[in-house]
């Protein structure tokens, strides 16, 4: 499990740009890792032109965005992985589920 936030994905930027674009042909890379470890989340998405780098996934089972955080439960994404991404209101909804009386 892991808990995906605009930060946390700001923070992992350089590396996942360096695997998907090992050649640094626009000078992207060397910008991205100009922000330092910590970086802002509106400062990545200027350099890399959109948001879709720092954009926290919908949950997997209300489909919302535009949520502060998700926590990510299964296996690490892969395009033949078991991955959900569940929002915190989701998440609540569990714990009602499995506290309820039946």
């Amino acid at each position: 499990m892991e808990k995906i936030t605009r930060q946390s994905l700001a923070n992992g930027v350089s590396e996942r740009w360096k695997e998907q674009y090992p050649k640094d042909k626009d000078g992207i890379q060397k910008k991205l890792d100009s922000l330092g470890k910590v970086k802002n989340p509106d400062a990545v998405d200027k350099i890399i032109g959109n948001t879709s780098w720092t954009d926290v996934p919908l949950c997997s089972e209300c489909g919302e965005s535009g949520k502060d955080f998700v926590i990510m439960v299964g296996q690490e994404p892969d395009y033949e992985s078991n991955t959900a991404w569940l929002c915190k209101d989701c998440i609540e909804k569990i714990q009602r589920l499995t506290t309820a009386s039946t």
